[in-house]
């Protein structure tokens, strides 16, 4: 249990500085049966939900380990640009002010290290919190 069952094929925004890091969630993601679309900057990941292939994706998964990035601001700012997609903030070890900040306003927080079935279970609890915002929205 833990896996998400979808289907169809559920369009991911990856969002970390470091590449190696990116490209270590996005074979995972894509093992679990995502599709993932990269981003390494805050003005990307906005570039990227801005143009109309963007309309696809249905979740944002930050790491808010990645330095220089400013993961609070970006998911303000992809509230205000898309308010129905699913957000997941994944974090080293500690669990900084960035990260309670944003679980208190009702973002899902991971830590790492984490397996991918951990990562399936976190994955479902977003989209199950943000079905539930989304519900309260209409």
């Amino acid at each position: 249990m833990g896996l998400v069952v979808m289907t169809k094929r559920m369009q991911v925004l990856l969002v970390d500085r470091d590449d190696d890091q990116l490209e270590t969630l996005r074979r995972g993601l894509h093992v679990l049966g995502f599709a993932c679309v990269c981003a390494s900057s805050e003005h990307d990941a906005l570039a990227r939900l801005s143009n109309p292939a963007g309309a696809q994706l249905e979740l944002l998964i930050v790491d808010l380990s990645a330095r220089s990035l400013h993961a609070a601001r970006l998911v303000e700012q992809v509230r205000a640009l898309r308010p129905q997609i699913a957000l997941l903030a994944v974090t080293g070890l500690a669990l900084t002010r960035e990260a309670r900040t944003l679980a208190a306003q009702g973002t899902h927080v991971l830590r790492k290290p984490f397996t991918p079935d951990e990562l399936g279970r976190a994955i479902a609890i977003a989209l199950q919190r943000n079905d539930t915002t989304k519900g309260t929205n209409t």
